[in-house]
């Protein structure tokens, strides 16, 4: 991905599908953060015991905001892009899903069939925020349950 001077490079992939970088309360977070709306849409969180979330996934040239739809004044889980370790994603059948590491805190798993386009997103803004390639995963299975990291799971766990 080229950029030129100070802009950011994250321009050319914008997909902020649900108009959220002029929402009157995702903007003023943004304002209070310096971010910039990149991504947004919905998608299906997938929680420990497999209970399906519907989410609103929006991504910022610094992270992954969750909130849960029509409710912007507060997210649920903000990762910052430099935590993310890696994305797995499946790739048997008509699985839609995929699953965020964060080796610090503990993994995201979701359901979206946009899945293609929102890792694409993520993998250049990752690039550009951290000068390093988001590295990628792919499992035939099913689904990624096996593979998570749980909020009960979870301490910090060495890389």
């Amino acid at each position: 991905m080229a950029s030129s001077g100070s802009a950011p490079a994250t321009a050319d992939v914008s997909f902020d599908k649900l108009k959220l970088g002029s929402h009157p309360d995702i903007s003023a977070l943004m304002a209070k953060t310096g971010e910039v709306v990149i991504y947004s849409d919905f998608v299906t969180k997938l929680n420990r015991v497999n209970k399906q979330q519907e989410r609103v996934i929006v991504m910022t040239d610094k992270a992954i905001y969750n909130f849960v739809p029509n409710k912007y004044t507060k997210w649920k889980r903000r990762i910052p892009l430099n935590a993310i370790d890696a994305a797995t994603q499946t790739t048997g059948g008509a699985s839609i899903e995929f699953v965020l590491h964060v080796p610090t805190q503990y993994d995201y798993r979701y359901q979206s069939f946009r899945r293609e386009k929102f890792l694409t997103c993520l993998a250049q803004v990752y690039l550009s925020a951290t000068h390093k390639q988001l590295r990628r995963n792919y499992s035939r299975t099913k689904n990624l349950k096996h593979i998570m990291m749980t909020k009960s799971m979870s301490t910090p766990r060495l890389r």
